[in-house]
């Protein structure tokens, strides 16, 4: 009776899903355990870089940065304020890349995925929504 009351939710929900899949890109990136110490060194800088930009601009502090190579996540922020980054964002387009940023900033404040906290990234970046939507648009 579940199933037939919300039928139309499902089918929509499904095809959305499949739209989604097909407009994936499967780009190549780099194998990790080859890149070399100065490859790692020059993504991790790049990181850096941003983190520090958008901390400035946000007001915010974090801790360590750490760059891996994480199966189903583009990053994370720990409650201690520690950034982490898959490496393949390095590789995507930088706006991309800020996205990313920006949002784990943004948990710095808000350690979930509340309104304040879409209110947060939107603040400093008012088009997350379609960065948002291209980032899902790549395969990990």
């Amino acid at each position: 009776a579940f199933i037939e009351k919300h039928k139309a939710w499902i089918t929509g929900k499904t095809a959305r899903a499949e739209q989604m899949q097909k407009r994936k890109h499967e780009m190549e990136f780099p194998v990790a355990e080859k890149l070399s110490d100065k490859e790692m060194e020059t993504i991790k800088k790049k990181f850096s870089e941003r983190v520090a930009h958008y901390s400035n601009q946000m007001g915010v502090s974090y801790g360590q940065i750490t760059v891996r190579n994480q199966k189903t996540r583009w990053g994370s922020c720990s409650a201690k304020g520690n950034l982490n980054f898959n490496y393949k964002l390095y590789y995507l387009p930088e706006e991309l890349m800020n996205y990313v940023v920006v949002h784990e900033l943004a948990h710095r404040r808000h350690m979930n995925h509340s309104r304040e906290f879409w209110a947060e990234v939107e603040a400093y970046m008012p088009d997350y929504k379609e960065r948002r939507m291209r980032l899902k648009e790549f395969v990990l």
